[in-house]
């Protein structure tokens, strides 16, 4: 056994063993935890050229393991869009101060080109509203505006990028998405739902690689100022694939990273092995994980599906105070897929906040492995929000 490379003494030290057992001192080898114990312990270990930190009585515990995010995509939002986020998060406190940056960014933004803002809260901002084309239109008359809702499951658009689009009050409503509009039938800038998000992100301009690799940079710069070591990359695309590998060849990725391919946006045909924790990189910093899907939405945005109405709504909606949400898909084609991915032997997430939308995730499953049992699938319902004790017990 050599001399650790790094020493770590007089601290409180969470080492989550079986026993949760707590010590002052870790040594370490490379990349190889070495010995924990007491100090006169662990410094037994050291050498002439081990690193010795003095903890000073803080407490130190392994790196975080994400449950559920965004990675890739939470760099490209913090390096490239604006910041639109209500304290204590960032500083946006009404649509005031959204007009104020759009109009600073307009300014130093050539004619013609898109202007992206991430993290808005309706619910966060005085106004107690999503921001409207009318908020934006005055500010922004050059450029196509496309911002995203904290929740990822709503944007809201200027009449410029309405227009880009082709979105007019006679643009029927797609399957699994709402364009919201004015008392005249007209488009007012908000849409739900990737089915009416999807047309109008499609017209974006390509982010170049230099700016797919500062976004992983900053993602990784985010991660770990919060101790997350472990990331995860929950819906994953193949430009989002393509570009990670990339920023790893390249020495750039500092997190693992488990990707969660998502359906129908990633190549499952590319992965030789459908096994949850197969290594895709050969030092295993980046893992696959289960294939992503979603059947509803955001209970912030009204668009996850309940079983009975929302007790409090805000807005006007279809169905006024009867409104449940909505699915996003055909139920029998989408048990039919699942059923499919069952098969093949994937692990499988979805993406379910109502509980109506949980139970027809659960028939899924439990569809899945009727026709074909496989023992500890360990399938998923990210997010389960208003599951009720009966689908627990399910």
């Amino acid at each position: 056994m050599g001399k650790a490379t790094q020493i770590y003494r007089n601290g409180t030290i969470l080492t989550m063993d079986s026993r949760g057992s707590v010590v002052s001192a870790l040594a370490v080898e490379g990349n190889v935890v070495l010995a924990v114990g007491t100090d006169d312990d662990v410094m037994a270990h050291a050498g002439p050229d081990t690193v010795v930190t003095d903890l000073r009585g803080r407490t130190m515990l392994p790196g975080f393991i994400d449950g559920h995010s965004h990675f890739v995509w939470a760099g490209l939002m913090f390096a490239t869009q604006l910041d639109l986020s209500s304290p204590p998060v960032g500083k946006v406190k009404d649509i005031a101060e959204i007009r104020d940056l759009l109009k600073e960014k307009a300014a130093s933004t050539p004619k013609g080109e898109w202007i992206l803002g991430y993290g808005y809260d309706d619910t966060a901002l005085a106004d107690r509203r999503h921001p409207l084309a009318s908020d934006m239109d005055d500010v922004t008359p050059d450029h196509p505006v496309l911002l995203r809702h904290v929740s990822g499951h709503l944007c809201s658009c200027n009449s410029r990028a309405l227009a880009l689009v082709g979105y007019d009050r006679n643009t029927p409503d797609p399957l699994g998405g709402i364009i919201r509009r004015d008392g005249h039938g007209n488009p007012n800038g908000v849409l739900e739902e990737p089915p009416a998000m999807n047309p109008v992100a499609a017209l974006l301009p390509e982010a170049s690689e230099e700016d797919w690799m500062r976004s992983i940079v900053t993602a990784c710069d985010a991660y770990t100022a919060k101790g997350v070591t472990s990331a995860q990359d929950g819906f994953t695309q193949e430009k989002q694939w393509a570009q990670l590998r990339k920023a790893h060849e390249k020495g750039l990725l500092r997190n693992r990273v488990q990707i969660l391919p998502g359906l129908g946006c990633c190549d499952l045909n590319q992965f030789t092995s459908h096994a949850s924790g197969t290594p895709l990189t050969a030092d295993r910093k980046i893992s696959l994980g289960a294939v992503k899907h979603l059947v509803d939405g955001s209970l912030q945005c009204y668009t996850g599906c309940l079983s009975n109405p929302y007790h409090k709504i805000i807005y006007d909606l279809p169905d006024g105070p009867m409104w449940r949400g909505y699915i996003q898909e055909n139920p029998e084609g989408f048990i039919d897929r699942i059923v499919a991915l069952h098969r093949q032997g994937w692990q499988i997430a979805i993406h379910g906040n109502g509980d109506e939308a949980i139970q027809l995730i659960l028939d899924a499953y439990e569809e899945a492995q009727k026709r074909y049992p496989r023992a500890d699938a360990r399938h998923i319902v990210i997010h389960c929000q208003t599951v009720r004790e009966d689908q627990l017990d399910r």
